[in-house]
């Protein structure tokens, strides 16, 4: 048996097929553990043969180890459960300490309920040591670690919460986490055959970086900003070294950083796109990601522009709604004509992609009063001229957030109570307004995107080809486009062309001196005996053809160059066709997406 591991974490239990590994809590914790010399290890359950549990307690028994570890949300919590219960099964006598949002409100009910010993409130890094102290050195008791919550034979004891944590004191984060096995327990006969493939997959995955923790503002349906996490920074310096060593293992070359309000200073916003900055000279050149607040960002414009100029190129936006009333409900501290001030500015920015929220189930909001905000992000993405994508979701007040505490006040059923266990929030309903049928419920999210989706499909294709290509390519780079991308590829047609006009062989610049490219055509013509031979295009323009388009239609193999299309169709005709009314036709189409230029 191997030498005595002080904690091992117990990783890969969120819900989802690519919910491969849920790792970004460790790196903080990692760094006090080794500055600290106590032992761990990672057991990621995806990384057995089998992924049972089992397979779980076959792999514990070959190590021999102090206690277990295991951060909570809402999409685990559920399995975290299970495997307490199995793991207290076999091994009675270990400890096993719980964190993360989930427990952290609901710490005295998960001791109840959970075969678990030890709850984490808020920021665990120094809590840990402690326990660890207590459990492995017998230097303390339980009863002194602040900000925990435990079991004490038949009681539940909760400490006094521990608000002195100063994020500065932590060394730089374990990324080697994502990168090195020394980290990790390596099953025998695990589903990787080699281990490196597993990290290379959640290496590759992971971009999420933080410069500061915690939130100053309480929105209603917010875990972050309700817990009694002190809004901190870390300092410039600090952050600039925990970059680059991020970098120098993730190789990424799009950074999301995950701070919640990323813009509440622009003192903070100012130096830390300086430093961005001299890290991508410094290291590699990247682009990134970060939230911003509208109220800040209303008052102070400019900051768009530093952070453009340094490589923002998504945007998210606390956006929800399209009524001041459910604003205010939610306590954003934001209003309509702020996000259409931000909206405007950002989209002076053509390759930054701007996201935004439709909430649906909101409270004290009826159906008809909720079609507002359809019609409001409507208007916001004719502002942005396309560059606002938009994501539709439910409403899930999580627990911690003032909805959840007190639904009766904001006028809200509950329908599935603890629904971290049942349900996968967000994506399904929750809860829903007293105002609101059951029925209305559902249809909300077919009925949205029918909206907006329909709207997308009117109004996009007015814009010029390069446009659409453009707004597709950035969003698509962004990982975003849930709306636009998605809109555009439903559409067989424009797949197809998107898919040839990628290609190598692909000409964009079509001019007079072209002669030796090749039209393709991407579409059939359509019949009719009253007119003949047209195609509709992705405008619901209807083009219709002469008989001589239709004999440069049949041309367009991808075969025939211009100069050849040119000799062949006048050899079939008295009337000489001009160059440039070829030119002009295959341009035309072009255009509307029916035919791409290659060249042999």
């Amino acid at each position: 048996m191997n030498n005595k591991i002080d904690i091992i974490f117990i990783d890969g239990l969120n819900k989802g097929e690519y919910s491969l590994s849920y790792i970004g809590y460790l790196f903080y914790l990692a760094s006090e553990l080794d500055s600290n010399g106590y032992s761990f290890k990672i057991l990621n359950i995806r990384s057995l043969a089998k992924f049972t549990l089992c397979s779980i307690i076959e792999e514990l028994k070959k190590h021999n180890f102090s206690s277990i570890g295991i951060t909570t949300n809402a999409e685990n919590i559920a399995n975290v459960y299970k495997v307490c219960k199995i793991i207290k099964l076999y091994f009675s006598n270990i400890p096993i300490i719980l964190g993360g949002p989930q427990v952290t409100f609901s710490d005295i009910k998960t001791l109840k309920e959970c075969d678990c010993d030890i709850v984490v409130r808020n920021m665990g890094e120094k809590s840990l040591i402690q326990i660890l102290d207590c459990i492995i050195e017998e230097k303390i008791k339980l009863e002194e670690i602040k900000g925990i919550t435990f079991k004490k034979e038949n009681e539940i004891i909760r400490n006094k919460d521990d608000n002195l944590l100063n994020i500065n004191d932590f060394g730089t984060p374990v990324y080697g986490l994502l990168s090195e096995e020394k980290y990790w327990i390596i099953p025998d006969n695990g589903y990787y055959k080699d281990f490196k493939v597993f990290l290379d997959k959640i290496s590759k995955k992971y971009a999420f970086f933080l410069t500061g923790r915690g939130c100053p503002y309480r929105c209603a349906f917010c875990v972050e900003g309700n817990s009694n996490n002190k809004f901190r920074f870390r300092s410039i310096e600090k952050v600039k070294k925990d970059l680059k060593c991020f970098l120098s293992v993730t190789k990424t070359k799009y950074l999301v950083f995950a701070d919640d309000t990323f813009t509440s200073s622009v003192k903070r916003v100012s130096e830390l796109c300086k430093m961005i900055k001299e890290v991508q000279e410094e290291v590699y050149d990247f682009r990134w990601f970060a939230e911003g607040r509208v109220d800040i960002l209303s008052k102070h414009p400019e900051m768009i522009n530093i952070m453009h100029n340094a490589g923002l190129r998504k945007l998210q936006l606390g956006l929800e709604t399209g009524r001041q009333e459910t604003l205010d409900v939610y306590n954003k501290g934001i209003t309509l004509e702020q996000i259409e001030k931000v909206i405007l500015v950002a989209s002076k920015y053509k390759d930054l992609a701007i996201h935004g929220n439709i909430m649906m189930a909101n409270p004290k909001e009826s159906f008809d009063e909720y079609l507002v905000t359809i019609e409001f992000f409507k208007k916001l993405s004719l502002l942005s001229n396309f560059n606002l994508d938009i994501g539709v979701v439910y409403l899930a007040p999580f627990v911690g957030t003032p909805i959840r505490l007190n639904p009766e006040k904001y006028e809200m059923d509950m329908l599935i109570e603890d629904f971290e266990f049942k349900s996968l929030p967000m994506s399904n309903i929750v809860c829903k307004s007293k105002k609101m049928t059951l029925n209305e419920v559902y249809a909300m999210r077919t009925y949205t995107y029918h909206q907006i989706m329909g709207f997308y499909r009117n109004e996009l294709f007015k814009l010029s080809k390069d446009e659409i290509l453009s707004l597709f390519n950035n969003l698509k780079d962004t990982t975003s486009g849930i709306v636009i991308v998605g809109v555009l590829k439903q559409l067989s047609s424009f797949k197809r062309f998107f898919t040839i006009s990628m290609a190598k062989a692909t000409i964009n610049e079509i001019s007079e001196k072209s002669i030796d490219y090749c039209p393709l055509r991407l579409w059939e013509l359509e019949y009719n005996e009253d007119n003949g031979y047209s195609f509709t295009s992705l405008k619901k323009e209807k083009f219709f053809l002469k008989e001589k388009d239709k004999l440069l239609w049949e041309l367009a193999s991808g075969k025939n160059t211009l100069y050849e299309i040119h000799e062949i169709i006048n050899s079939f005709s008295n009337n000489a066709v001009p160059f440039d009314y070829i030119l002009s036709f295959y341009k035309e189409l072009d255009n509307n997406f029916a035919i791409v230029f290659r060249k042999y």
